[in-house]
């Protein structure tokens, strides 16, 4: 048996807007991924294949 509640909706409403505001600022801190660092031998064989597919 599951209980059905409207999880995190049903908080909202006692939330100042600024704590709602807050909470997606972290949310979308938390989710964000950083770019990775490519080294100079990946950036040249991306390069050529770039190249190639132009021609």
């Amino acid at each position: 048996m599951t209980i059905r509640d409207r999880g995190r909706i049903k908080w909202t409403s006692l939330m100042l807007p600024e704590h709602v505001q807050k909470l997606r600022d972290t949310w979308e801190e938390f989710e964000r991924e950083d770019k990775p660092i490519i080294d100079h031998f990946t950036l040249n064989e991306n390069e050529e294949r770039i190249r190639y597919a132009m021609k």
